[in-house]
């Protein structure tokens, strides 16, 4: 999954956006059997000219997805849990944070590179995720953007005995110009969500604005921003790890 792990309380984050887009139409690949639409329309043709259109095809479908070879995934890649359930339900009705993605039937997921750029987002709870978009081919519509965090419980024999709930106030910031030892970011708030500490539960944030603008103008991506403020909760169990 993500590599990024911060730990505040007794909860974990897990840090993962998921960028949905419009780029293809989505068809019916039930039927891959020798009567399959394919073979009769291959049917008609020898090998040679065989040979040219599905090397024709496959262009298009590595135009279709971004890509300008067949790809050789890593024998060590981890996929997003959510990524895999959308690919068991082969259904295009993706539910996102933002009412924009209805329309969509592409769904992409980038994990946070090591940072690039220089941040000052030194807090305990807070962390900074910068993430290359510039794969997702020029033809296709951005149709929503989100971040997600996964909130995985650990309960401890001392929060077990004091049982008290947590509230954590999670906000994303979009870096609009990075700090440095000298100066302190420039940010703005793009999202807010409140969680409590009861379940494990994905948490989506809507960053289709920055999004966007990372798409246009690559050089201000700067990244993001998760900020975590929680009430009742000891400073000792507050600090990311």
């Amino acid at each position: 999954m993500c590599n990024f792990i911060m730990i505040c309380g007794s909860w974990t984050f897990l840090f993962l956006a998921c960028v949905l887009v419009k780029g293809i139409v989505t068809t019916d690949s039930r039927d891959t059997g020798p009567n399959s639409l394919l073979d009769k329309a291959l049917s008609n043709y020898n090998d040679r000219d065989r040979q040219k259109i599905i090397q024709n095809f496959e262009s298009k479908l590595l135009q279709i997805f971004g890509l300008k070879s067949r790809p050789k995934p890593s024998a060590n890649i981890q996929i997003p849990q959510y990524m895999l359930d959308l690919y068991e339900q082969h259904n295009t009705h993706f539910q996102f944070a933002n009412s924009k993605a209805g329309s969509a039937n592409t769904v992409r997921s980038f994990v946070h590179q090591d940072q690039s750029v220089t941040v000052s987002c030194n807090e305990d709870n807070c962390a900074t995720m910068v993430f290359n978009i510039s794969n997702i081919p020029e033809e296709e519509v951005l149709n929503a953007a989100e971040l997600r965090i996964f909130l995985d419980k650990h309960i401890s024999a001392s929060n077990m005995t004091r049982k008290k709930i947590v509230r954590h106030r999670i906000e994303v910031h979009e870096v609009m110009h990075p700090g440095n030892s000298n100066v302190e970011p420039v940010t703005r708030l793009i999202d807010v969500k409140h969680v409590k500490n009861k379940n494990a539960t994905w948490v989506s944030f809507d960053i289709h604005p920055a999004v966007l603008k990372w798409r246009k103008t690559p050089k201000l991506n700067y990244g993001l921003e998760v900020r975590v403020i929680s009430s009742k909760l000891s400073p000792s169990y507050s600090n990311f790890k």
